[in-house]
């Protein structure tokens, strides 16, 4: 076992716990400091999905920053076993719900009975990329307004096949991507930049 920090907000300095090996790959925290420097004050007071949720890592991120809520999508019951503890170990359980469950076919999604303002969707880098967001147009009706957060492996395009969504921004770290995008809406301007939305 390993341990990540909070990086902001109430719950700073925060340990949780990552397990050895390569099943979980969190996001670093020079990682989650960029994400959350960008949507800023979005953060405070939405309703948000980690998807891929892992040891909850994201989600807690955005508790910490004054989220509402966080739904914690995941599949794995030993990961999830290792979410619970890390949810009460920051004493945000009132706040956290975790939905077990496959993303694929959008099965987990029937489980999310709430709007959604920000999705965060972090899978393994050895997963099809692509498949995972095709698979997002079962979550329209949840995420249908949610500003969405993807990580990915820098050198594929997982949007290709993707008409459907308009990616605002995407930004390298390394080998790590991070695209800003929503669903598409006939009113929105194709050319604005992520600044212009957030």
């Amino acid at each position: 076992m390993g341990y990540l920090r909070i990086t902001g907000g109430r719950m700073r300095g925060r340990k949780i716990v990552v397990p050895a090996g390569l099943t979980v790959r969190p996001m670093q925290d020079f990682l989650r400091e960029a994400l959350f420097s960008i949507l800023g004050d979005r953060v405070a007071g939405a309703v948000v999905a980690d998807c891929f949720a892992g040891t909850g890592s994201i989600g807690l991120e955005a508790l910490s920053r004054g989220a509402a809520k966080c739904f914690f999508l995941e599949q794995d019951r030993r990961t999830t076993s290792i979410l619970r503890g890390n949810i009460a170990r920051c004493g945000v359980e009132s706040l956290a719900v975790i939905l077990r469950g496959d993303w694929f076919h959008g099965r987990v999604q029937r489980q999310l009975k709430e709007k959604i303002h920000i999705a965060f969707i972090d899978p393994p880098f050895a997963v099809d990329h692509q498949r995972v967001v095709q698979d997002l147009v079962f979550y329209e009706g949840v995420f249908r307004e949610a500003i969405l957060v993807y990580r990915y492996p820098w050198k594929i395009d997982p949007f290709s096949q993707a008409s459907f969504l308009d990616v605002f921004d995407r930004r390298r770290y390394g080998e790590n991507g991070l695209a800003f995008f929503s669903f598409q809406k006939t009113v929105i301007d194709q050319d604005r930049d992520l600044e212009n939305i957030l």
